[in-house]
């Protein structure tokens, strides 16, 4: 049974343990799970595959039944590198889709073991899942039936995957560890494409393997970037701060290598307005750091461009961005199809939409335009009707209340920045379906739920960190 929330005792010592394992375990068995990962990997691809896969995945496996804070530092690791083993350009399910299924079997196998309970979250956590049940329901009239049925369950998983990640990250520390993870893992990706110089011949783009869409890279790169943010949630020397400002140069060419101009945006933007945004920061924080922000990234994809040493296309398509140009897959093709899917929303399937997932088909059948969406605030409406639009525009309008309702400065300037983001990835990409939506609304959550424990044990409350 679950402690008060009111007497919480979140002591270091005893805040991050679960079940009384200690923090120089948790960080021994995560220790241990990454070298394998680097060993295992090492054997998969010089072709000893049994030997690589079983080094990986039994030593993880025990890690995270005797940690399970490892498997989501994991998983916030592993969204950037899933691309790397996609097989064909169709393939559907993934080493992620699979760990997801794995996380999912360790959290319940540790439900003994939850020292917390969800404080503040759980509405929006229920809104996101009535509308995954709301898709499942309804999934049997739409275009593609099947599609709708798969994708329906895939908002429900990751809407358990929430409720797991708030149970077990019940601490600053881990909080931090994850995020930590999290861009590390952006960080060595980053590093990879420059120095492998991995382009796909069938986009001749930047991505981190051939059948990988170097859009959906782009998107992980973004993530793993705007988690450096997070790093900010305990106070560490300056000099952690400043090797971790470093390491953005490797994650930024890296989503310059893809040519995906809408992380970009996304990234940029967030983090000026994240803090012109947040309650309770000065004339300092609103203005002086989005100013920096705007020199030292504008500085750097005006320098990397004027080098010229990007791969292939990826020129092309953020030269046009700087310039302010459009080409056919530019911004002016995205309003096309969004326009062609709201007026076929309108005229044939007004009530309930084309079922989750299913604009692409429906599209192809009734416009013939076989394009998707790329909008993760329209797609809701034309795939789910009205009804299931106001359960997904609801679960959006509470994690918003949620965020602005932190009280500590530094995790509401945060968790700012990462909804700002989010809310700028939807414009131009389908993603609520995927982890690249998900693990974003999971920062802001955690951040969320760790300034409410913070407030009701009254324990390590720095005055000049929290909003009167």
């Amino acid at each position: 049974m679950n402690t008060p929330a009111t007497i919480y005792d979140l002591r270091e010592d005893q805040a991050s343990t679960v079940g009384g394992l200690g923090v120089k375990a948790v960080f021994f068995w995560m220790a241990l799970g990454f070298g394998c990962l680097v060993g295992g990997g090492f054997y998969y691809f010089t072709g000893i595959k049994v030997l690589g896969a079983a080094m990986v995945g039994i030593v993880l496996a025990v890690s995270a039944f005797v940690a399970p804070p490892v498997a989501f530092y994991l998983y916030f690791a592993w969204q950037v590198f899933d691309a790397v083993f996609l097989t064909s350009p169709t393939q559907i399910f993934t080493p992620a889709k699979a760990f997801a299924f794995f996380i999912i079997l360790v959290y319940v196998v540790s439900l003994g073991r939850i020292r917390h309970g969800i404080l503040v979250s759980k509405s929006v956590i229920a809104m996101a899942a009535i509308f995954g049940l709301f898709g499942l329901l309804t999934s049997f009239q739409a275009v593609v039936p099947l599609r709708a049925f798969v994708f329906s369950l895939q908002i429900l998983v990751q809407s358990f995957l929430v409720v797991a990640a708030l149970h077990i990250l019940d601490s600053a520390k881990r909080i931090h560890t994850a995020f930590l993870c999290c861009y590390v893992a952006g960080v060595v990706a980053g590093m990879i494409m420059l120095i492998g110089g991995a382009a796909s011949e069938q986009f001749g783009r930047g991505t981190l393997g051939e059948y990988a869409n170097p859009t959906t890279t782009g998107l992980a790169l973004s993530v793993s970037f705007i988690a450096l943010t997070g790093l900010w949630i305990l106070k560490k020397p300056k000099m952690f701060y400043l090797l971790c400002i470093a390491g953005t140069a490797p994650i930024l060419l890296g989503i310059m290598n893809t040519g995906s101009r809408a992380p970009l945006v996304a990234i940029f933007t967030a983090l000026g307005f994240g803090v012109l945004f947040a309650k309770g920061s000065g004339f300092f924080k609103r203005i002086i750091i989005p100013a920096i922000i705007a020199v030292l990234i504008g500085g750097t994809i005006i320098y990397v461009l004027s080098a010229n040493i990007l791969i292939g296309k990826s020129q092309e398509r953020l030269e046009e961005l700087v310039l302010r140009q459009t080409t056919a897959g530019g911004f002016e093709t995205r309003t096309a199809i969004w326009s062609a899917a709201f007026t076929t929303y309108v005229e044939h399937r007004f009530l309930l939409g084309f079922g989750f997932g299913n604009t692409e088909p429906a599209l192809a059948q009734y416009a013939g335009w076989d394009k998707d969406i790329h909008n993760s605030l329209l797609g809701p409406l034309v795939d789910s009707g009205p009804i299931g639009f106001a359960l997904f525009a609801g679960a959006l309008a509470l994690l918003f209340k949620k965020v602005r309702g932190i009280r500590n400065i530094r995790m509401n300037i945060i968790a700012t920045m990462i909804y700002i983001y989010l809310l700028l990835s939807m414009l131009t990409h389908t993603i609520h379906f995927t982890k690249w939506f998900w693990i974003p609304v999971t920062m802001c959550l955690l951040l969320v739920e760790e300034s409410n424990r913070q407030e009701l044990s009254e324990i390590d409350w720095d005055p000049e960190d929290t909003l009167v």
